[in-house]
């Protein structure tokens, strides 16, 4: 019983006092081609967390390459919750057409990274959504929500029809009855008939586009009041925790009582 009322107690200061949030703070956008170049960190959770001793490196070594430590010294090294840090350094240590980029927690084991090919000056790879969807070249958007790249409409020709028709007929039917050389009877019936087509409008149509939904359209971004909150589940477990200790405890107590109670006196 005794065993049991240990773990426990063990069991509920693992719930309360660890920290497994932290291996979740990701690499949220790289901006390789500007100056200072800088790596965007997101934290999805609903708590504040210290990156003190983080670090963010590419994947070369010696003089000339990205490697960073969040420090106090350097900037705020603590991340809201549902925020953003950024982590810079000068032009010219990450590669602008193919790099990786590693995030490294203050124990120096590995959170997070990301190689990006096909860099473009004045654009970054961003995570669309924030913190969990896949990376896309897109506009800078630097301490602030991702957006989807967008797309120039592309015009093509409108189809039209310029043929106009005009068909004539002109039947002509003359008739002469001479009954005397003095009378002469002429029917000249004419019938013109014009028809004109009408310009028939047409849809514009786009070249390549399709009429199927695509998965971006089809499944919105998640917001962070969507995001499930950890707090309520903590709670939960150690509400659990307690009610089968003191359980345990007043099991505990009933057997010793028992027990006890069935110990013959000395006056007997």
């Amino acid at each position: 019983m005794r065993v049991f009322f240990v773990l426990l107690v063990t069991t509920l200061y693992i719930l309360l006092f660890s920290s497994p949030v932290l291996a979740q703070v990701v690499i949220n956008e790289i901006s390789p081609a500007s100056d200072p170049e800088w790596v965007e960190l997101y934290n999805p959770f609903e708590i504040s967390i210290n990156l003190e001793g983080w670090e963010v490196a590419d994947d070369e070594t010696g003089t000339g390459h990205f490697y960073v430590t969040i420090t106090k010294s350097n900037q705020d090294p603590v991340i809201p919750a549902y925020g953003f840090l950024i982590v810079e350094a000068p032009s010219g240590n990450l590669a602008n057409a193919s790099d990786q980029v590693s995030l490294y927690d203050a124990s120096n084991n590995l959170v997070d990274d990301y190689l990006y090919n096909g860099g473009k000056t004045g654009k970054t790879f961003s995570r669309i959504p924030d913190g969990s969807g896949e990376f896309v070249l897109t506009a800078a958007s630097k301490g602030t929500n991702n957006q989807e790249p967008t797309q120039k409409p592309i015009s093509t020709p409108t189809p039209t029809s310029s043929q106009e028709p005009n068909p004539t007929t002109t039947p002509t039917s003359q008739v002469t009855n001479t009954l005397t050389p003095s009378i002469k009877k002429t029917s000249t019936p004419t019938e013109t008939a014009t028809i004109t087509a009408s310009e028939t409008e047409y849809p514009t149509l786009i070249l390549g586009e399709s009429t199927t939904p695509t998965p971006e359209e089809q499944s919105e971004p998640p917001t962070p009041d969507q995001k499930q909150p950890l707090l309520p589940l903590i709670i939960t477990a150690t509400g659990i925790l307690v009610l089968a200790s003191t359980a345990g405890f007043f099991a505990y107590r009933h057997y010793y009582t028992s027990k006890r109670s069935k110990i013959p006196t000395s006056d007997s």
